[in-house]
């Protein structure tokens, strides 16, 4: 494990997910929208084949909107938090094993407070509704893509329907929210064991002579040796 960065790991999910979607629109949007009256779906497999659509995965609030539909990713909060007793302040983290140590390295650091959120935005409040929907879909067939990077305890959410009326054209958008915990590490060396963890079969092994360890019953004291 190393540091974290959630923002990049949704960016991803949603690349590689549209990647695949739109290689099986017809055979994976109505199951994803099951749910939705016919025409959703008609509209929606139509809409995401077109040519024209090409989706943009953008860091922070900016985007153009003349390259629609956006997904801005910004990374609202993130920081260590204590408060739940449920962190590690640079504790082990992730310990190697230790029968005898299998791995180089273990990891040290602490567990995160972390807040993401995904702006979708399209030019019809319909698009809007469908991408928001593909988008949880996403994120919750990805919940093993997200631990894997080190998010885990993820919870979603999401707000409303929007519109900005300030932009040229009439863009729509809804935000989809992560709250989650994530593993901020860094891997530290296993330094060799100190003297007093050295087992009396290792210091026999590296002595030059051949001798060997006596029986258990004959190492008490007064015990016959002979």
């Amino acid at each position: 494990m190393a540091v974290s960065a959630p923002e990049v790991t949704i960016e991803k999910i949603i690349n590689d997910g549209f990647v695949d979607l739109l290689a099986n629109a017809a055979a994976q949007v109505p199951l994803i929208l099951a749910a939705f009256p016919p025409e959703y779906i008609a509209e929606t497999v139509a809409y995401i084949t077109d040519p024209a659509f090409k989706p943009q995965t953008i860091f922070s609030y900016y985007f153009d909107p003349a390259q629609l539909p956006a997904f801005n990713i910004v990374l609202a909060a993130e920081g260590e938090d204590p408060s739940d007793g449920k962190m590690y302040l640079n504790d082990i983290v992730e310990a190697a094993a230790n029968i005898p140590n299998t791995q180089p390295y273990q990891s040290q650091g602490s567990d995160w407070a972390c807040r993401i959120s995904v702006i979708i935005r399209a030019q019809k409040a319909r698009q809007t509704l469908v991408l928001y929907n593909i988008l949880k879909w996403m994120m919750l067939k990805n919940r093993t893509t997200l631990e894997t990077a080190g998010i885990k305890a993820s919870k979603f959410s999401g707000r409303e329907l929007a519109y900005t009326p300030t932009q040229p054209t009439l863009i729509f958008n809804r935000e989809f929210i992560m709250d989650c915990r994530i593993y901020n590490t860094v891997d530290t060396p296993i330094l060799p064991p100190s003297p007093q963890s050295i087992t009396i079969r290792e210091v026999i092994s590296a002595w030059p002579t051949e001798v060997h360890d006596l029986p258990q019953e004959d190492e008490v004291l007064g015990g016959n040796t002979e």
